[in-house]
């Protein structure tokens, strides 16, 4: 649930003024969103010629909010299969892998076994920037997944990522705020 603007504003004004010791700070515009923290399926197809990419798409890493390079993937994609004479159904934007991870950080999160401003504190502190940001659009290789996975709360993650597969899978049935089906 989107916090209220006051509380936004309290917010930018603790870590601007306390964390980064500015002093004052002229706001002078602000945008706002949600990220659809799910890790069901989106639909590719909304009809027989509209094909969904972006948030509507499933592009923004749940666990992340990371979008803007998996649009881009999802139209190269869709350009590329033009070109070649084919229906330009998108491909999923991340791949199994980085969505199994969204999976299990957002039930570990849902659950209360991971604190989620502790992990994410945890990842910008003890990841070298390059690979957290491969990290975070799904880039990563296997190898470099692990070693990031051993600077997070490691025992909860395993107990939630080995209860996952028992659990029911939901679809995605509500829309992104403006987004129309």
């Amino acid at each position: 649930m989107p916090l209220s603007q006051d509380a936004y504003d309290a917010a930018l004004d603790h870590y601007t003024r306390r964390v980064l010791g500015l002093g004052p700070v002229r706001v002078l515009g602000s945008e706002c969103g949600v990220i659809p923290m799910t890790d069901a399926r989106f639909a590719r197809q909304s009809a027989p010629s509209v094909f969904r990419i972006g948030v509507a798409g499933g592009a923004t890493r749940p666990a992340t909010g990371y979008t803007f390079a998996a649009v881009q993937r999802q139209a190269d994609a869709i350009a590329r299969l033009l070109r070649a004479g084919r229906r330009p159904v998108p491909p999923p934007a991340h791949s199994v892998r980085a969505r199994a991870m969204d999976a299990v950080l957002l039930r570990a999160l849902a659950t209360g076994r991971v604190d989620g401003a502790d992990f994410f504190h945890r990842l910008f502190t003890r990841v070298p920037p390059a690979r957290l940001l491969r990290f975070l659009d799904g880039r990563t290789r296997l190898h470099e997944d692990l070693a990031v996975g051993l600077r997070t709360p490691v025992l909860p993650m395993l107990r939630t990522a080995a209860e996952l597969p028992w659990l029911p899978r939901r679809p995605h049935t509500r829309t992104h705020p403006g987004v129309r089906r």
